[in-house]
Formats: C-alpha cells, structure tokens, sequence
C-alpha cells in the first residue's frame, strides 16, 4: 500500500541539499570542537573551500556500504561485522565498541557495557542523516534502522537522539515546518526520558527567551562534565534550528556560536536545513563556494581517502528506492531514471579483523577499610584541650572536625597487599568480582564519613610489555603496580576513565596493583584499564588485549 508519493528530482535536490549542509557545518565546526565556551562566527565565515574529514560522515559512508552489502533487511549483527572489518577508531565510545565487539559483547550490550562516561555521547547521532535519506517519508523505519546503528556503542539518551534525528530528516521530505518536524521526531523516542525532557524544555525555552538564555538554561538543566555529551549538544542543535529562520548559514553559525560539539552540532543542523531547502534553494554563491570532493579519514580502513557529493547523492537515492520496495515503508519515488544503479563505494574487505571474540574479562578486587587519621594526630598538634579548674572551653573546631582520609599515610603496607600474612588492623575486608572498569566501592554498607579504602588486585600478560595505565578517582588517589607507587594525586573530580594516563611497563605473568582512595565529600570511586602503547599517546591507542584478569 503506497501512502506517500515522492518525486524523483525534488527528492535527489534534499538529498543532495542535506549532504551538503551536513558537510559544510561540520567543516565549519571542526576547528572549535569541545570548547565549551561561546563563539562569534558569522554566516559568512561557514562558508569552506574543502569539506575535510569527520567521522561524522565517514561513519554513515560505512553504514551506506553495509546496505550495499547486506541489503535494507540488515540487523545489528551486520552493522556489527562492517564495524569490525572497517573501523580503527580507538577513542571515547568507538574504542569501548571496538573493545566489546573484539571481545564477543554483541549489540545492545555492546553499547552499554564499560561505557558508562561516554556512552551517552554524540558519537551516534552525528551519524542519523543516512537512515533518514534512505528512508525518505517514512520516519519510523528510519528510527529504527537509527536504533540499531546507536546500540553498537551508546544507550539512553544516545540512542534516542540518533532515533529522534532519523526521524525528523525522514519526515522533512513531506513536512517543512521545522516545530511540526521536532514534534514528530519525539513520537520516536522514550516518552517519558531524559532526551524528550530536554526537547520540550528547549521548544518551550525558545518561545519566550532570548537565545542566550536559553543556552545557559540547557546547561544549567542538562549540562554535563564531558563536552561530548548528547543532551546539551543537541539542545544547541534544536536552538539554533529554531532560531535560524531556515537560513544554512545563520543555523550553522548558531550551532557552533554555542559551543561545545560545535562540528556536530553545526553538521546537523546545517543537513536538516539543508535538506529542507534542497541544493536548489541555497543561494548560488553557496553552491559555487563548496567544491563537490570531500575527505575521507585514514582510520575508516578499507575505503578510498575522498569522495564526491554527486556520487554520495546518487548511491543514498538508488538505496532509498530498495528500502522503499523491500521493506515495504509506503513511500513510492516516481520518475527515477531507468536502472539506476550506481557504482558501490569502493571498499576493500579487511577479512584479518574479523578475529574470533577473546574477552579478557574483568579484574577481581580484595577491598580494606576505612582508614582515616588517628585521633591523637590532631589533638597533638593543637594541644591539650582540657578544660581547667578555673573556666570550662570547647575543643577547637578542626579538633571537633578531626576525621580525615589521610590518603598520604600507609595504613596498610601496600606493596605487598594482601598476603595472607597482612595485617588489616581489624578492618573490614570484602572481595569483588568488577562488572566493569571501575572498582566495585559502592554499596559496602559503609558510613559516610571522610576516610580511604585499599584495593587490590592482579593481571596476567604472556610477556613483558610496555601499556598505558588509564585510572580515575572522585577524590585523593594512590596507585602501586608491583610495589612502586606509580600515581599520587591530591585532588578531587568527577569520575572519568581517562583522568590519569601514565607509561608502565607490565611484566611477563601477575602484576600486582594496589589502589588507595579518599573521600571527604564525594562517594568513593574509581576506575583501572590499560591500553596498549604502540607509541602514539594513549587518546590514538585501543584497549590491550592481551591481558587476562
């Protein structure tokens, strides 16, 4: 049953349009990305010469192969494969997929486990706009097509946003008002979530506020430590959409002047708006500005090193006509040329890493404390607060306050915890198996009081080796790998699994590692994992995989 019908010329002008828009925002965005602060770009100064790489792009070139290769019925389990054979990206949440994936997490799973700190980041929704090009008219099919490419490594909010994003660039095919556009992605997400929350702050934000204000609203609302994070950005996104008047380059500018994931935000925005408007209806000197060859990232193995919009726009339009026939959407495209069939993008197979899972599972942990200063360590140092014969006094404050971690001081003899012979000194001890990167500190039925706690646990390698030794902490840290104390830290933080990146060398068998961490207001945590050290910095390398816990 055909429910929609488009035309072939109007449908490859949005698609080229959004393609674009896409690259062009992204281009612009590209030299400002993380920063957190705003901006003061103008229209005119988003206009490139060359569109660079991005893995904005780069990763829906993946994804339109995959189609190419496993045709519109493809699952999460092909997505997967195409990831593993293509792509060599080992930071934030593409390195903790290439982890889970290498070691047999299948999707869901693949996106939420060991991901906590970047799972709900931008690295999903940056890549909606093919799902929405292929599936033109047809919104729902393109959500769900988004959510299996979200699950391979992000979850939550994440996963609604890259839904939220397909939907809304399916639909802007039949509907141009940008509000009735936003409305309807959100029939895409969880109703009652975080991203929908947002999405409606921001609808009703913008009404009534000045731009800026509603810029500090989403962050002072769903603001986040890591600049990366999905919910800000794409409040940005949806505000500078709203205030951008349907005008490429004022939207693109918007979203970057916002800061944070300014190449991802200003893709998105400037593909939506794009899309909207077609190749054909953004201004001439636009057009004559952004050449039609863009690059390709080296890390994206397998695929040539650039492309051209023309032929990108011409593979996404004969693929929207197979997801159309096949998965039966009810959207028909008529006056497509006879046989259209472009070439495929030209991809080499990288068959080698496609290796059998090898989990290295997850560390078990031998868990001492609390410890915190003695009491006499205060009370000598200040002095004798008795109270005479003659008058009654209070303790000092810092001596009514003395409890501290002490986090500088050895408790416990850490180089060699925990030998059977060790002395705990009456502390309590528990032993448990990690579900991830971090320590399991919580839920030890501990008062909430300043102190420490001692960790310790062993991993195996089959020879000595030089790794990065990755670790965070909310609070003070010591950390001792075969009995040298390799990080000492005072400070305090949130909880990231790249605070510390140091140069170890593990020996050949166990290594033994001793942790000790403090709180005085945030609970305990931390977190441990290595990554290999080929010799570029730790950002550039994967997860060692030769290690067993």
């Amino acid at each position: 049953m055909v429910d929609t019908i488009l035309t072939y010329p109007r449908y490859r002008d949005q698609v080229l349009g959004l393609w674009l828009g896409k690259f062009i925002g992204g281009t612009a965005g590209a030299p400002v990305e993380g920063l957190k602060g705003t901006h003061a770009f103008t229209p005119a100064q988003v206009v490139p010469t060359t569109l660079v790489e991005n893995d904005d792009t780069d990763l829906q070139l993946l994804w339109l192969h995959a189609l190419e290769e496993h045709g519109p019925r493809l699952g999460a389990e092909q997505l997967a494969r195409e990831w593993r054979e293509h792509v060599d990206a080992p930071w934030c949440e593409y390195g903790y997929a290439c982890r889970n994936l290498a070691e047999g997490v299948p999707p869901p799973r693949s996106g939420r486990h060991n991901n906590w700190f970047f799972g709900e980041n931008m690295g999903c929704p940056i890549r909606s706009e093919i799902w929405g090009a292929v599936c033109p008219g047809a919104p729902a099919e393109a959500a769900r097509l988004a959510g299996l490419d979200a699950s391979l490594d992000h979850f939550g909010a994440a996963v609604d946003a890259e839904r939220f994003l397909a939907a809304v660039e399916a639909a802007l095919f039949t509907e141009s008002d940008l509000r009735r556009l936003i409305v309807r992605g959100l029939e895409h997400v969880t109703p009652d979530g975080r991203f929908a929350r947002l999405i409606a702050d921001v609808l009703d934000w913008q009404r009534r506020l000045p731009w800026r204000t509603v810029r500090e609203r989403i962050i002072q609302v769903h603001g986040d430590p890591c600049s990366l994070h999905a919910l800000p950005n794409l409040g940005f996104t949806v505000l500078a959409l709203l205030e951008g008047q349907g005008d490429l380059t004022a939207t693109v500018a918007l979203a970057i002047n916002a800061g944070w994931d300014t190449d991802c935000t200003a893709a998105t925005a400037g593909a939506i708006i794009g899309g909207l408007a077609g190749a054909s209806g953004l201004p001439a000197a636009l057009r004559a500005a952004v050449p039609d060859t863009y690059a390709i990232s080296p890390w994206m193995l397998g695929f040539p090193r650039s492309g051209g919009l023309d032929r990108l726009t011409d593979a996404t339009c004969a693929m929207a006509l197979r997801v159309a026939s096949e998965l039966g959407t009810g959207v028909r495209i008529d006056g497509a040329p006879a046989g259209l069939a472009p070439a495929p993008l030209a991809v080499v197979p990288q068959p080698a890493r496609l290796t059998a899972p090898k989990p290295t599972g997850q560390a078990r942990w031998r868990i001492a404390g609390p410890f915190w200063r003695g009491w006499d360590e205060r009370r000598k140092a200040e002095g004798d607060h008795g109270a005479s014969p003659a008058a009654t006094c209070l303790p000092s404050l810092a001596y009514m306050t003395h409890m501290q971690s002490g986090i500088e001081l050895d408790q416990l003899a850490p180089a060699r915890l925990f030998d059977p012979a060790d002395d705990l000194g009456g502390a309590p001890a528990w032993e448990r198996r990690a579900e991830d990167d971090r320590l399991p500190l919580a839920d030890l039925g501990l008062a909430d009081i300043p102190g420490s706690l001692y960790a310790a646990t062993s991993v195996r390698c089959a020879a000595e080796h030089p790794v990065w030794l990755m670790a965070g902490s909310t609070g003070p840290l010591r950390l001792w790998l075969n009995g040298v104390e390799v990080i000492t830290s005072a400070s305090y933080q949130p909880l990231t699994p790249t605070t510390f990146g140091i140069q170890v060398r593990l020996r050949a068998g166990e290594n033994r590692i001793v942790v000790k961490v403090g709180r005085t207001s945030q609970p305990y945590g931390a977190c441990l994992a290595f990554k290999a050290d080929t010799g570029k910095h730790w950002h550039q390398e994967f997860f060692d995989s030769d290690l067993a816990w």
